[in-house]
């Protein structure tokens, strides 16, 4: 487990867990010198729920953030990957200041022209305004302390069919099946 926790750009035993830093580690594709830990399952699926810790991280510079994700990938017309993503990011460039923040992130064409944080650009469809895409919230984890977590369920009923975005047992919006 420390290997997980390590930035030291190690590989975890378990074959679906990887860790690393930037491209050299294999997926998720960046811009090599970032962290990061994710866990993958190649499925035909019909959606998916993750239940998400929120922790309000240190940031030390505007050019770092924090991410905590799940989202849905079609990686079957590479390289156009496709997502649907909803998390938590801390991320002064994209939200000027350093509050972790709820989002939704599209890309239909592997990040290279197409996507966007939450509605600014066409994509996402929010049908419940209820919820404020980009905001910031109320309270935090704390080490040792209280944990404090969201849930959040991409679904989807047909293959063809919108990607629904469900958040604390609301339906808020969705991914048009054309993107």
């Amino acid at each position: 487990m420390d290997d997980f926790y390590s930035k030291s750009g190690s590989r975890i035993a378990d074959k679906n867990i990887r860790v690393g830093q930037g491209e050299s580690a294999g997926k998720p594709p960046s811009v090599a010198g970032f962290e990061y830990a994710f866990s993958k399952q190649t499925v035909n699926n019909g959606g998916l729920t993750s239940n998400i810790n929120i922790w309000n991280p240190h940031i030390e510079s505007t050019n770092d953030h924090s991410l905590s994700q799940i989202w849905v990938v079609d990686n079957t017309s590479i390289p156009a990957l496709q997502t649907a993503e909803v998390g938590v990011t801390a991320d002064p460039l994209t939200f000027g200041d350093s509050k972790s923040r709820l989002f939704v992130y599209w890309t239909k064409d592997n990040y290279a022209h197409t996507g966007c944080y939450n509605l600014r650009c066409s994509g996402f469809v929010q049908t419940n305004n209820s919820v404020y895409l980009g905001g910031s919230f109320v309270n935090y984890s704390t080490p040792g302390g209280t944990q404090v977590e969201i849930q959040a369920s991409w679904q989807h009923s047909a293959p063809g069919a919108d990607w629904w975005l469900l958040y604390q047992n609301q339906w808020i919006g969705y991914y048009p099946a054309i993107l």
